[in-house]
């Protein structure tokens, strides 16, 4: 018998969220909880100063798909995207069922709506936080880039609820890393 002592050096807590994903299964593992068409992996690609250097990882022609309950109201999905070379493309997508309710396009062309309308400059090999907020009620959409607001107006398409979020790469290999999906609520003050 013997005592040992725990130091907890880092501690996150979450509550209600419906995607959080850090990705922190071994190198080479399967994306868990996803489902994959096509192939995905964790690798190794830096990352944050606290020791999380593992993201996932989609060849050309992947997409990597988080279902969960339909929700109605307002949502947020926000992720980390690395586009390392000219000729890789990659799409993040909020959607009800098969449809794409909300999507944002990153090619060498830039941040683009899904209509191909260009939002902002990309510049290959930096990660990039893609962000859409979407209110289900009013068919309403704003899109962000690193913090700032790129788009604010309709959504690709109106729908009630929501009930998955879609990753993929259309060309190349991208990366993706610290996955949310939650709702925002309005408090009375």
């Amino acid at each position: 018998e013997g005592t040992a002592q725990i130091t907890l050096l880092k501690v996150d807590v979450y509550k209600d969220y419906l995607a959080n994903d850090r990705f922190v299964a071994p190198v080479n593992s399967e994306l868990a909880r996803w489902d994959v068409t096509g192939t995905a992996s964790i690798v190794e690609k830096g990352g944050q100063g606290y020791a999380d250097t593992k993201s996932a990882k989609l060849p050309s022609g992947s997409v990597a798909k988080k279902s969960f309950n339909k929700v109605s109201g307002d949502v947020v999905f926000q992720t980390l995207m690395l586009l390392p070379n000219d000729e890789d493309a990659a799409y993040i997508s909020l959607n009800n069922g098969d449809t794409s309710v909300a999507k944002l396009v990153v090619n060498n062309d830039g941040v683009l709506k899904a209509d191909g309308t260009k939002l902002r400059h990309h510049t290959n090999n930096i990660w990039q936080t893609l962000r859409i907020e979407l209110d289900t009620v009013n068919g309403t959409v704003v899109y962000k880039v690193n913090g700032k607001v790129v788009y604010e107006g309709v959504a690709d398409a109106y729908a009630q609820t929501v009930d998955n979020i879609t990753v993929g790469a259309t060309a190349g290999t991208i990366f993706f890393d610290d996955v949310e999906v939650y709702m925002t609520h309005d408090y009375d003050d």
